[in-house]
């Protein structure tokens, strides 16, 4: 339980420098270019959402290093691939949850 923690703690920590860099490289280019307020609002959306999939796929990665671990209840069988446990993390990291 402690490693599983342990991972956790790590991707959460990645995902969050990863938010943090993209944004912050984002709001320094876009202060520097002077750019209009929608493009500077879709730039920025769409960093956020880069950064989304990028810590999805840190905890895909997370999910995986566990089930190869054997650690919690996700089970080899249950993921047929990266594809399958990088959606079940969008789902999980989306709040849409699986029910």
């Amino acid at each position: 339980m402690i490693v599983q923690f342990a991972i956790a703690v790590v991707c959460a920590l990645a995902a969050g420098s990863v938010h943090f860099l993209a944004l912050r490289t984002a709001a320094r280019m876009l202060r520097d270019r002077r750019t209009a307020p929608y493009p500077s609002f879709i730039a920025i959306l769409l960093t956020g959402t880069f950064g989304q999939c990028c810590a999805a796929f840190l905890f895909a990665c997370g999910y995986a290093f566990s089930i190869q671990l054997d650690l919690g209840s996700l089970k080899p069988a249950d993921a047929t691939g990266f594809a399958e446990l990088f959606s079940f993390s969008l789902v999980n990291l989306t709040t849409l949850g699986l029910g």
